[in-house]
């Protein structure tokens, strides 16, 4: 017993509470004082009500945008005018009965345009068709209004624009479009009279002559403005290209000034790498008696009844000097000196303070045998040539081009076999060799078949700095 009448208790309990706590919830959650007695002419009124709403942030403000007819909006106010005045009409009157009602008060479209732009920065679309009745030139009010619906229905960015789609309406169509607007400002009737019109009070159709001769200048205006477009987006392309050309032109000058900075930059190295040789040649030419490395060593006397393997060395080193006379190359900006040396030859690129130096020549000579008859001799005898790459002056990333170099100067010692006369000119062996032999003297290109364009360039600036390259 005691448990059912508890149950009851709380059944009792839980209904009262149920139906009370809403009720109260939903009075809170009403209008205002703001909405009653509100002034409808007044915007700023208008909108404190509307804040005054619980679901002002989640839902009104949302509703009031440039595409919502004024009439929806009018009713969003006057359903909060009504709630606040006699709340027991909240649910009582459908959106169809208040907008039926000529006795309820409700703000203007001319109110509720200018609300809408304060709460959502934005123009309605149909904000230049209101006030038919007040305007004293239907025409223009029709000018204005078409312009107006079709620049904010297609959010056009201006008039230009609007008038442009203007321009392919007829008559027909315009005037359709034109009494289509009043659908968003004036209330449809539902009496059996004038059930389903929506046109304003003393309305009267445009005719279409009027109409026709103003969609005719706006095609005029729809030319200029087309012109007018192409002529802009031609002087962007010609601006465009101007500038293009002006980038082009800067970056060629910028490409040349860099250009004539790094010859200054290799030519003053040339001058100062030209004083070093100078210096090394008086030293040589007060070491050797005023004679040049080859001369000194061209003029030490051999036996002629004898030949050893120091004087086919001289022989060969003789032969290599000969088809390598010291020169000064140039080739694409770069400028490479061969100087003659005890043992061959000297090469490098005297603009270039980070090239490296590379020395050619032979490292020793074996002879296998040779037969002496007078001056002359018939020896086979083995050479070793020699090429070192001097990578001091190197730095960075520089040196992981050095292998391509090694690879063009054939770096290492190579040893070639020969068998050829000798004739001693009354001071030393001079060699006879054919021009097969005279091609062993220096290093192999590469094979033509896997030879890729850097490589021929390679060779190409291997050869301007002296190298002794065969390419």
């Amino acid at each position: 017993m005691f448990v059912r009448k508890l149950v009851v208790f709380v059944v009792i309990l839980g209904i009262a509470f149920g139906y009370s706590f809403p009720a109260e919830a939903r009075l809170k959650q009403r209008p205002s004082e703001t909405c009653r007695n509100l002034d409808m002419d007044n915007a700023e009124a208008v909108i404190q009500c509307l804040k005054s709403d619980h679901k002002y942030d989640q839902v009104i403000r949302h509703q009031f945008n440039e595409r919502v007819s004024c009439l929806k909006m009018q009713d969003i106010v006057l359903k909060r005018y009504i709630v606040s005045t006699d709340p027991s009409l909240e649910n009582k009157m459908s959106p169809k009965q208040r907008r039926g009602d000529d006795k309820l008060p409700r703000p203007s479209c001319e109110v509720i345009s200018t609300v809408t732009q304060a709460i959502s920065d934005k123009t309605p679309m149909w904000d230049r068709c209101t006030g038919y009745g007040r305007a004293s030139d239907k025409f223009e009010h029709f000018k204005a209004c078409m312009i107006g619906y079709v620049r904010g229905y297609h959010r056009y960015q201006n008039d230009d624009v609007a008038k442009s789609t203007l321009s392919s309406y007829t008559c027909e169509t315009a005037l359709k479009s034109y009494e289509g607007v009043f659908k968003y400002t004036h209330r449809i009737f539902f009496d059996d009279q004038n059930i389903g019109k929506y046109t304003p009070e003393g309305y009267v159709a445009l005719g279409c002559d009027q109409i026709d001769s103003w969609l005719e200048e706006l095609r005029g205006v729809k030319e200029q403005y087309n012109q007018q477009i192409a002529e802009n987006k031609a002087a962007e392309q010609s601006a465009f290209k101007q500038l293009r050309e002006e980038k082009k032109a800067a970056k060629a000058e910028a490409v040349k000034q860099r250009a004539i900075r790094a010859q200054n930059t290799r030519d003053a190295f040339a001058a100062i790498d030209q004083s070093y040789e100078d210096f090394y040649d008086e030293m040589d030419a007060k070491r050797y008696g005023g004679k040049s490395v080859a001369e000194y060593y061209a003029s030490i006397e051999q036996p002629k009844d004898k030949i050893e393997n120091k004087h086919v060395r001289r022989a060969i080193i003789q032969e290599i000097q000969a088809l390598s006379p010291e020169q000064t190359n140039e080739f694409a900006g770069f400028k490479g000196i061969t100087k003659h040396t005890s043992g061959g030859l000297k090469s490098r690129a005297t603009n270039i303070p980070s090239a490296p130096k590379i020395f050619y020549g032979v490292d020793n000579a074996k002879i296998e045998n040779c037969n002496i008859k007078g001056d002359t001799a018939t020896c086979k005898y083995n050479v070793t040539f020699f090429t070192n790459v001097d990578n001091s002056g190197v730095v960075g990333n520089q040196r992981a081009s050095l292998d391509a170099l090694y690879k063009f100067v054939g770096a290492g010692p190579r040893t070639v076999i020969f068998e050829n006369d000798f004739t001693h000119n009354g001071t030393q062996w001079k060699a006879l060799l054919n021009e097969k032999q005279k091609k062993l003297l220096f290093p192999p290109p590469p094979p033509k078949s896997n030879q890729s364009d850097q490589d021929k360039i390679t060779c190409d600036v291997m050869s301007a700095m002296g190298v002794p390259m065969l390419c």
